[in-house]
């Protein structure tokens, strides 16, 4: 330490490569030298021919795109909205291809037995008004 009223002297040629800039309030630091970009872009590659929502081998449709199959699954799904949608679409389905109420006529009724029973009363409505209106009357009476 200095002596009582003398100052101590800097050395004026150490540290002046690595002076630190003194930026103004409120202005955006400026980047580094070294400041790496990060930025990147991408692009869509569009395949006609692998497209899943055409590729369905000519089986029968509904208006959301999905064929019989699908819509047996949803109807057994754990959610009531999605059990509900199917249900409704395959009274679109049926309604849009009636030919395919005798084809699959067991497989309808093995997969629709258990939403007799549901939880959900407007499943169970919409099971209702598909079995009257497409599924029994287009078996018809033998």
């Amino acid at each position: 330490m200095a002596k009582g009223g003398q100052k101590r002297k800097k050395n004026p040629g150490v540290g002046i490569d690595f002076k630190r800039a003194k930026h103004k309030v409120g202005r955006a630091v400026p980047k580094g030298n070294n400041d790496t970009s990060v930025a990147f872009r991408s692009h869509a590659i569009s395949l006609p021919s692998q497209s899943v929502a055409e590729d369905r081998g000519g089986a029968p449709v509904s208006s959301h795109n999905l064929t019989l199959k699908e819509l047996l699954v949803q109807s057994g799904h754990y959610s009531e909205r999605t059990r509900l949608a199917g249900l409704h679409g395959l009274g679109d389905l049926l309604t849009r291809h009636p030919q395919q109420v005798p084809r699959n006529a067991a497989q309808l009724l093995e997969t629709l037995a258990p939403r007799v029973s549901d939880v959900d009363g407007s499943v169970r409505k919409a099971l209702l008004e598909l079995l009257t209106g497409q599924v029994l009357a287009g078996v018809g009476p033998r």
